[in-house]
């Protein structure tokens, strides 16, 4: 006698889930990358609308931290698109007869 179960290949669907999130994780630090990157230009703007042209010339952002966390996050998703692309190639590779 089988079951339902017998018949899942649960890696296969691991691989899926796993894949899913990748890119749910992927598209969601292109939105947050986009957002700081309209944030900082708001910033910048509203600085040097309230300074003058003298000021403006010496002024320094300070944005390092703010920009170095924006890095991380890039760095985190393109170590996310090369998962996705590993496990696709595995997928293909392994299931696609």
């Amino acid at each position: 006698m089988w079951t339902v179960l017998d018949t899942v290949d649960f890696q296969c669907c691991y691989k899926f889930i796993s894949l899913k999130l990748s890119f749910q994780l992927i598209w969601e630090c292109k939105e947050v990358l986009q957002a700081a990157k309209t944030v900082k230009l708001y910033y910048q703007q509203m600085v040097t609308a309230v300074m003058s042209k003298q000021e403006r010339e010496n002024f320094n952002f300070d944005l390092e931290q703010y920009e170095e966390d924006m890095e991380k996050m890039l760095d985190v998703s393109i170590v996310q698109v090369g998962k996705c692309y590993l496990l696709l190639v595995t997928y293909v590779l392994f299931h696609v007869k």
